[in-house]
């Protein structure tokens, strides 16, 4: 399936471009996650990482570290 919106990776700015970013000139790569199957084997790693990264995101919001949630 082709990709309508695309993510500059190290300027982080949206384009339609596919081969590089109109901004910085930089690689561009799909804004959209991959499909997750429930009968992945890799499952259990994927949302695994997905909630640290929800966790980290949702700290830096109020300003704070979120150590407390690693022990």
């Amino acid at each position: 399936m082709k990709t309508l919106i695309n993510k500059c990776i190290q300027c982080g700015q949206y384009t339609m471009r596919r081969d590089s970013c109109p901004y910085c000139g930089g690689e561009v790569k799909s804004a959209h996650p991959p499909n997750i199957s429930l009968e992945s084997r890799y499952l259990d790693l994927i949302l695994k990482i997905r909630r640290k990264r929800f966790n980290n995101e949702e700290a830096s919001i109020w300003g704070e570290k979120d150590d407390s949630r690693e022990h």
